[in-house]
């Protein structure tokens, strides 16, 4: 798990530099920022939130499998993700120490969230539970 880095403002997040082309959009997965979060996550579906950096390696792991989720449950989950560089408000709002972080949310409510890289099938359980499914 990679530590957000810190600047001499008290949590605060510090800011990097310009964003890669992972931060476009990619399949069903949205970019999500301080001015759209809720815009993006007004519906009651359950929603799947990829709190990530350009910088991180393990971020770079994860983003294939958010994809691959964001593309299997398109019919039942919102999808999307959030550099915490650019839009340090959010970061703070969900209380991110750590990146990766995925955030399982239902209703408007943070129901999980997992931390550090994990496996596509163990997000897809998360997914399925609060989507009152039998794990695939």
């Amino acid at each position: 798990m990679s530590e957000l880095p810190r600047s001499k403002n008290a949590g605060s997040v510090a800011p990097a530099a310009s964003t890669s082309d992972t931060n476009n959009s990619k399949g069903n997965v949205v970019p999500i920022t301080d001015v759209n979060y809720d815009e993006v996550f007004r519906s009651q579906r359950v929603a799947l939130i990829f709190f990530w950096a350009p910088w991180s390696a393990p971020d770079r792991m994860m983003a294939p499998v958010i994809e691959a989720l964001a593309n299997e449950y398109s019919d039942s989950v919102k999808t999307g993700k959030v550099n915490v560089d650019e839009n340090p408000e959010l970061a703070k709002k969900f209380k991110i120490v750590g990146i990766p972080t995925v955030v399982v949310m239902k209703d408007g409510t943070e129901r999980e969230r997992v931390v550090g890289v994990a496996s596509k099938n163990s997000i897809s359980a998360l997914l399925d539970k609060h989507l009152g499914r039998n794990p695939r």
